[in-house]
């Protein structure tokens, strides 16, 4: 019985024609496209250090870790910024000058004052709080393990995290951000599958799903076979993508594929509940439920900076829970990290909230589908 079903909906599924424009032929010509469009615009280029103030605080004289770390991340071939210690009314003026990025005011907390987000301000941010969690995780240890030698942790402490640590060939092209965003958008429009697949088993759907809600079949095998075809439909749908953009556009995806990879499950992970909450959730037919999916993809593709790339930093800035709850933006943000940080932590933070929302979307789902009545089939 489960491969049964699980041989009919593979079946159904990859003979959903326009299913398989959206979701594969789709992301693959606009990943076209955008190549065509960037080639010219830009080529991987050298990182180029910023210039940022910092204030003379009393907080920041104080602190000597802080004032370790600004130096060694401010020094060598590969330094990330240069930074000059300043009053207010000069590190404002300046930046109002567009002399410096930004500049530091160490109070009750460092504070980033800017006047444009941009990529360069992201990586600040990323510093500080890089910063902050390193910080609080010596804290704890000196608490619990007083014993242990002060100097030797301050020694780690203040050595250059692999986060921030560049190599001599590193490459920091922006452009790969909108690629993908391409990934992400793939990932919600391969909702479509799960939600054809448990569209076909609801009993109004027609006569196939009155057959099967009437069924002496248990359905939960029912459900989990037409997952498990819909699932590794949409995994291979997104591997086949992301092999076109990094061995024939040659986008550059750093070099921990196993990351790669992991992120791209658990995408596909979140597809599979959103095309499961968008079939029990909304009435109607399938190409309806399939224009609410492309459509709350797009919202998502856009906020994640696929259209305009700032607008990733000005949502990360100004509306942060909105960029922590939209797959895409998670999903781009976790590439972004594989490709330019060594750091894995980011990513795992991303993947923990992809999860997260699709456990949610999972709850949201069994409750309607506990609540369906029929009056007659």
């Amino acid at each position: 019985m489960f491969w049964h079903v699980f041989v009919n909906q593979f079946k159904m599924i990859i003979r959903r024609k326009e299913m398989l424009f959206w979701v594969i032929f789709f992301p693959v010509i606009l990943a076209t496209f955008f190549n065509l469009a960037f080639s010219n615009l830009t080529t991987q280029e050298q990182f180029k250090s910023f210039n940022i103030a910092v204030i003379e605080t009393e907080n920041y004289q104080q602190d000597n870790n802080f004032q370790g770390l600004l130096n060694q991340l401010s020094t060598g071939k590969n330094k990330i910024f240069n930074y000059e210690i300043s009053t207010e009314v000069v590190a404002l003026e300046k930046l109002n000058n567009n002399e410096i990025t930004a500049y530091l005011n160490y109070q009750d907390k460092i504070e980033i004052v800017v006047n444009d987000n941009n990529s360069n301000v992201s990586i600040l941010k990323g510093i500080i709080d890089n910063y902050y969690q390193t910080s609080s995780m010596f804290t704890t240890i000196i608490s619990y393990r007083p014993f242990l030698e002060s100097e030797e942790l301050m020694t780690k402490f203040n050595s250059p995290s692999t986060f921030f640590q560049g190599e001599e060939s590193k490459n920091t092209d922006y452009t790969v951000i909108y690629f993908y965003t391409l990934i992400g958008m793939a990932c919600l429009y391969s909702a479509s599958f799960s939600m054809f697949a448990i569209n076909r088993l609801e009993a109004n759907s027609g006569a196939k799903g009155a057959r099967t809600s009437v069924s002496s079949a248990p359905k939960y095998k029912m459900i989990l076979s037409s997952l498990l075809a819909t699932f590794i439909i949409q995994f291979i749908s997104l591997l086949v993508l992301l092999a076109y953009l990094i061995f024939i556009l040659k986008i550059n995806f750093g070099n921990n594929l196993n990351l790669i990879l992991l992120v791209c499950f658990v995408g596909t992970i979140v597809s599979s509940m959103l095309g499961i909450f968008v079939s029990t959730l909304f009435k109607g037919n399938v190409e309806k439920k399939t224009g609410i999916i492309i459509g709350y993809t797009m919202v998502c593709s856009f906020l994640a900076g696929m259209m305009f790339i700032d607008m990733k930093y000005i949502v990360a800035d100004k509306f942060p829970i909105l960029a922590n709850i939209n797959p895409v933006n998670l999903i781009t943000d976790s590439l972004y990290a594989i490709y330019y940080y060594s750091e894995p932590s980011r990513v795992f933070i991303n993947v923990f909230f992809l999860l997260m929302f699709a456990f949610v979307l999972f709850l949201l789902s069994i409750n309607s589908l506990r609540r369906k009545r029929y009056d007659s089939i």
